[in-house]
């Protein structure tokens, strides 16, 4: 993974996370700046899981682009959640095909409590 700045490490996440979003007691948590540079695939599958969640692609690629972002890695699945410009807060799971190179593979809304902790997070963590 290519990182030209400084991310902001977070510690203390606590979240009751579902589907794919990997919110857990006590993770870390990487905010990166607008330097991370991924590539991001949509297939058709993509696009499914994706309708029938009520995401729309508009709203997933959104996500893959705005900055600030939290990141969970593990192995090959990466997440995503951040705020879109409708104001609510997604999640958006990818599997790494190559070195920073990503399939869209799930998103979802977030519900009012894990957006409350997605939102706190981007603005500097919980103390």
């Amino acid at each position: 993974m290519s990182i030209a700045g400084s991310p902001v490490l977070l510690d203390g996440l606590t979240a009751k996370g579902s589907h794919d979003l990997a919110l857990v007691d006590r993770a870390s948590t990487i905010v990166y700046t607008p330097e991370v540079e991924d590539t991001y695939r949509f297939d058709e599958h993509s696009y499914d899981v994706l309708r029938a969640a009520g995401v729309a692609w508009q709203t997933a690629v959104q996500i893959l682009r705005t900055h600030p972002v939290l990141r969970s890695h593990t192995g090959t699945i990466l997440h995503l959640a951040a705020q879109a410009a409708d104001g609510h807060c997604y999640a958006i799971t990818l599997a790494e095909e190559a070195s920073d190179s990503y399939l869209i593979v799930d998103g979802r809304r977030l519900d009012d409590a894990e957006a409350a902790t997605v939102r706190t997070l981007l603005q500097g963590g919980i103390q």
